[in-house]
């Protein structure tokens, strides 16, 4: 009598139960984590003063385009939309399409261009 191969998914299965390194699996999620994580850049004090000279310069309603760092998410992202009626106490709020209306903290901006004002030379 011939025997029956048990297909691979299951052999592997019954094994689970005594994983020998326990925490592995955890251990390596955290690893890929910190390996996905971008490390924030600092501008330079020329960058931050165009920041905030741009920054003075928005009016509601204006149109820009923002790449700004998310520290829960630790990557960069990018808005673009309408700025709101108003610049909130260290924040720039922008209505967009996609993402509806985010909340950017004016230290997190990398860059910024307001498209109703002359661009970066």
């Amino acid at each position: 009598m011939e025997r029956v191969k048990m297909p691979r998914s299951k052999r592997a299965a019954q094994f689970a139960p005594f994983d020998a390194l326990k925490g592995l699996q955890e251990a390596l999620k955290m690893k890929e984590y910190e390996h996905s994580r971008t490390q924030r850049i600092d501008v330079s004090e020329e960058e931050s003063q165009w920041i905030s000279n741009v920054i003075s310069e928005i009016e509601k309603g204006d149109l820009v385009y923002v790449t700004y760092y998310n520290e829960q998410d630790q990557h960069y992202h990018e808005a673009h939309g309408l700025t709101k009626p108003h610049l909130i106490e260290g924040y720039l709020e922008i209505a967009t399409l996609d993402k509806g209306t985010i909340k950017v903290m004016i230290a997190d901006i990398k860059e910024i261009e307001n498209s109703n004002k002359p661009p970066r030379i």
